[in-house]
């Protein structure tokens, strides 16, 4: 074994291994998980008309999984020794499209194929750790990071990433998202990395897929387990412009949708009560500093639960 590999394994025992690595053991650094969090908020994902849908994410909702997908292959010892910008694009992909609690490998075939184009995708994606391909491409791997190679193949790998998206396919929607969402991303997330602002690389981002976004409407989709969990993932809509009509909640499903529009609004809240209170409340908020802009967009005031949608 290896001085390095000793030196890991004895802080991995200690429980130091990942304090070191900063952020309290965070994959990446702090501005991929903004840079998710900006492409997320426009291109999420599209649906086969090709109307675009945003998510509210900060970009470390799925760490767990990733890590542990990470620890039961090349291991962090490896991972660690990887550039910034190559873990970034990795940890981008997973994020969207390999990300579950139980990693399809779809991550690790793209990284193995980077390291040797005769690896073939199909061996790896969906096989199980002990299959001799999968274990030939996580030695391929850990060899190129041990010897220094890995990190000279940061633009094939965007390649690469590219040419995994092209083969993704399953649903209606695939060719909508292969071209509005998939597409742009790798390179908008390398844009990203280098420092351009979110408002130029969205520009970039719409000359890619040939139109004007902005002159289109734009899907939102809000869900959380619990109400309680609507209100809070709301509040994070901020500085946008709304069709204030285009309301649409769920409660069963935990769901709220709506629509980009001509209405620029500061904020937005979900609010709730099972008390039959809710009106007495709407009459309260706009006395609370900085409240007074408000508007009701959509309430049901019916049923066990009573609710509304406002805007400031």
């Amino acid at each position: 074994m290896k001085l390095q590999e000793q030196i890991y394994r004895i802080k991995e025992v200690m429980g130091l291994n990942e304090q070191s690595q900063g952020g309290g053991g965070q994959l990446v650094s702090n501005n991929v998980y903004k840079a998710i969090s900006s492409i997320e908020s426009v291109y999420s994902y599209a649906d086969e008309n090709g109307d675009l849908f945003a998510r509210s994410y900060k970009g470390n909702e799925k760490e767990s999984n990733i890590k542990s997908a990470i620890k039961s292959t090349i291991g962090l010892n490896y991972w660690f020794q990887m550039s910034d910008f190559l873990r970034g694009q990795i940890y981008s992909f997973m994020f969207q499209s390999d990300s579950g609690p139980q990693s399809r490998l779809r991550w690790l075939a793209g990284l193995a194929q980077t390291v040797n184009s005769s690896i073939k995708r199909g061996n790896i994606v969906d096989k199980t750790i002990d299959n001799p391909n999968v274990k030939n491409a996580i030695k391929s791997i850990q060899e190129s990071i041990s010897n220094g190679t890995i990190n000279n193949l940061y633009s094939n790998y965007i390649n690469v990433v590219k040419d995994q998206y092209s083969n993704i396919s399953g649903t209606p929607n695939d060719p909508v998202n292969r071209l509005k969402i998939w597409g742009p991303r790798p390179e908008a997330l390398d844009k990203l990395m280098n420092g351009e602002s979110w408002d130029k690389v969205k520009i970039w981002w719409e000359k890619q897929i040939g139109g004007n976004n902005q002159s289109q409407q734009k899907s939102y989709v809000i869900t959380a387990p619990t109400l309680k969990g609507l209100w809070e993932k709301s509040k994070e809509y901020k500085d946008i412009s709304i069709d204030e009509n285009s309301f649409v909640v769920d409660l069963d499903n935990k769901k709220i949708t709506f629509k980009s529009g001509n209405t620029p609004i500061k904020s937005m809240s979900f609010i709730f009560d099972d008390q039959g209170d809710l009106n007495k409340r709407l009459k309260e908020i706009p006395k609370k500093p900085g409240n007074e802009t408000m508007k009701v967009r959509k309430i049901n005031t019916g049923g066990d639960i009573q609710w509304a949608i406002l805007t400031f």
